[in-house]
């Protein structure tokens, strides 16, 4: 293995260790070059070493303890390919999860591939996430959260987290036609 090929292994293992799993955002400054290249269009990649922050920081306060492991790498000049597993406990509304807290322990595991330039992270060119591994849970302990602690007792702080004063239901007390509109109206 050449020196460059481990250097950039050791970029990810400092971009899934340092960034990542223990939140050190100004690692982004040091490893993620400043002209990053967006090549799938997401906004992660789309103002260097900043969105790279923004992104990692929206993730750790949707779930405070979030983790990402490296399951495998592989490298090879400039680029190098990380098999990872995340999770986290979702326990915030604020983030990239703009769900009331519902406490669920998610895992999502991807593959991903990065391309080093000037010995930093310049681009992630490619990456698969089964997002249904978060997605499906959320939405279960969600539901479960709204009928148990929102409709069966009728917990008006719960009510709060869960609808927005401008909510319409159109469907209200369950005779179509009729609508109900806000918090009060649930």
């Amino acid at each position: 293995m050449s020196d460059s090929t481990e250097h950039n292994r050791e970029l990810l293992r400092r971009y899934i260790d340092e960034l990542w799993s223990q939140g050190k955002l100004e690692v982004a400054d040091e490893i993620i070059h400043p002209n990053t290249r967006n090549m799938r269009g997401t906004p992660m990649w789309d103002n260097g070493p900043q969105s790279v922050k923004q992104a990692v920081n929206e993730a750790r306060v949707s779930a405070p303890d979030l983790t990402r492991k490296i399951d495998a790498m592989v490298g090879e000049d400039n680029m190098v390919v990380v098999l990872s597993t995340i999770t986290g406990t979702h326990t915030s509304s604020e983030g990239n999860i703009p769900l009331p807290p519902t406490g669920v322990k998610l895992s999502m595991t991807g593959v991903a591939a990065f391309e080093i330039e000037d010995g930093k992270i310049v681009a992630e060119p490619w990456n698969h996430w089964d997002f249904r591994d978060l997605t499906v849970p959320l939405a279960k302990a969600f539901a479960t959260r709204w009928f148990e602690e929102g409709w069966l007792s009728r917990d008006p702080e719960v009510i709060r987290q869960f609808f927005d004063e401008d909510y319409v239901g159109h469907i209200f007390g369950g005779y179509p036609g009729q609508t109900g509109q806000g918090r009060d109206a649930v």
